[in-house]
C-alpha cells in the first residue's frame, strides 16, 4: 500500500484520535516513514525525545495502534490476509509504553511561587499567612496547625520551629524572623501559634476548605494545603538538589520516599524485547 494513501485513509477514520494521527502523519512525511509497526515504534522514541510525558506517549501510541488495526481489517487490499494481520498484531504489541512512576506527585499539585502568591492574595490576612507558612516551611497542615508557643524559638536570623510529625517523630523548621512577625501581630493565640478570630486552633477541615475555594478562585483549579508541601519540595529540590536534605527537613521515613515523589523524570522508552 502506498504510504500516502494510507495516510489518507488512517486520516479519514471516524474516532476521538484525530489530533494524534496528524501528528503520526506529519512525522511520517518528515522523515519518509511509512504506517506501520515499524514508523509507530520510531515515533513513540521521537516523542520521547521530544520530552513529552509518559501518558501521553502512552496515549498516542495506543491511538495510532487502533487506527493502524482499524486500517487493515477495513482494507480490501487483497495482500492483507489474515497471517498479515496475524503478522501486523504481533509487530505492534512490540511497541510498548512508557514505564510511569505511580508515586510520582502530580505536576498539577505544583504551584509557583506565583501561584502561591496569587492564593494568597484571596486569601484572609490569617489565612494567607497560614498558606505562606505551609509553602516556606514544607509542613504538613495538621503539623502546622498544631505548633504551639513554646515550640518556638529565635536562632541568629532565623526562626526555629519544632514540628511532631506523623508517628511524633520530632524535626524542627525554619522561617524568617519577619514571617514570625507577622504571624504573632495577627494571630494572638496563648498557647497555639495560628488561631481564629476566638484565640481557637483552627480545625484542618476548615484550612482545606478555604485554600480549596481560594486556588478556584485565583486559579480556577483546586488546590489543597499539601500542595504547597509538594511546592515546597520540588522548588527546594530544583534550587538546592539536595534530596537527602530536603527528605529529612520533610520528615520523609527516607530519601527513596522523596525521590518517588519529586523526582520527575521520565524512564526511558522501553521496548519489549523479540524473542
Amino acid at each position: 500500500m502506498q504510504t500516502s494513501r494510507a495516510m489518507d485513509r488512517i486520516l479519514g477514520i471516524a474516532d476521538n484520535y484525530e489530533i494524534d494521527t496528524r501528528l503520526y502523519c506529519r512525522y511520517l512525511r518528515e522523515t519518509d516513514q511509512e504506517v506501520g509497526a515499524e514508523s509507530l515504534k520510531a515515533w513513540a522514541g521521537f516523542l520521547v525525545g521530544e520530552g513529552y510525558a509518559a501518558a501521553t506517549v502512552n496515549r498516542r501510541i495506543s491511538a495510532i495502534r487502533s487506527r493502524i488495526r482499524t486500517l487493515f481489517e477495513e482494507s480490501g487490499d487483497e495482500a492483507f490476509d489474515v497471517l498479515a494481520l496475524y503478522s501486523l498484531e504481533r509487530d505492534l504489541k512490540r511497541v510498548h509504553g512508557m514505564k510511569i512512576n505511580s508515586k510520582a506527585v502530580d505536576p498539577s499539585k505544583v504551584l509557583t511561587a506565583d501561584e502561591v502568591r496569587a492564593v494568597i492574595a484571596k486569601c484572609s490576612l490569617r489565612i494567607g499567612l497560614i498558606v505562606e507558612f505551609l509553602y516556606t516551611t514544607g509542613c504538613r497542615i495538621s503539623e502546622a496547625l498544631g505548633v504551639r508557643r513554646k515550640d518556638v524559638r529565635r536562632h541568629r536570623e532565623n526562626v526555629v520551629i519544632r514540628i511532631v510529625g506523623k508517628g511524633s517523630k520530632e524535626r524542627v523548621v525554619r522561617i524568617t524572623v519577619g514571617l514570625f512577625s507577622r504571624i504573632t501581630q495577627t494571630h494572638h493565640g496563648k498557647e497555639f501559634l495560628f488561631v481564629n478570630l476566638s484565640g481557637e486552633p483552627y480545625t484542618r477541615q476548615y484550612i482545606e476548605r478555604v485554600v480549596h475555594e481560594a486556588g478556584e478562585a485565583a486559579l480556577g483549579r483546586r488546590v489543597t494545603p499539601h500542595c504547597l508541601r509538594h511546592s515546597f519540595a520540588t522548588e527546594t529540590i530544583e534550587r538546592t538538589g539536595k534530596i537527602k536534605g530536603v527528605s529529612k527537613y520533610l520528615g520523609h521515613s527516607s530519601t527513596t520516599t522523596t525521590m518517588d515523589m519529586y523526582n520527575q523524570e521520565q524512564l526511558d522508552f522501553v521496548e519489549v524485547p523479540e524473542l
